[in-house]
């Protein structure tokens, strides 16, 4: 994969999410890269392309809320989606105001999904 081409990053610490996101993207024509790591996850980051970071809330070696801070920190100009198992609206503000652009509950209505991976594809490009 040419590492100019804008892609997406996927980060959770559950492989069948970071799967199933993957084969999703794929079929929508979107190229993605996975990591179950957020320190991994920074050093993509830092070596390819990502127009868009769809982000887990909850990780146990960094918490996604941390991890969107060093995201922003980074690449500033990086679109964030978070992902949540729990819709707890406190958390969402909170990511909103750290600068991801939607909050989205697993499980996934892929309709919602789908129009929000591509309206931060456009709108990052």
């Amino acid at each position: 994969m040419d590492k100019d081409e804008p892609q997406v990053l996927i980060v959770d610490d559950e492989p069948s999410i970071l799967s199933m996101l993957n084969v999703f993207l794929e079929r929508k024509g979107v190229k993605s890269i996975t990591s179950e790591s957020p320190t991994e996850a920074l050093n993509i980051l830092r070596s390819q392309n990502i127009k868009l970071v769809l982000l887990d809330v909850n990780m146990p070696e960094m918490t996604g809320l941390e991890l969107l801070q060093k995201i922003m920190e980074l690449v500033p100009s990086v679109h964030v989606i978070m992902m949540t198992g729990y819709n707890d609206i406190e958390t969402a503000e909170k990511c909103m105001t750290l600068g991801a652009k939607d909050y989205i509950t697993k499980p996934f209505e892929f309709n919602y999904l789908e129009t929000s991976v591509f309206a931060e594809i456009i709108l990052s490009l």
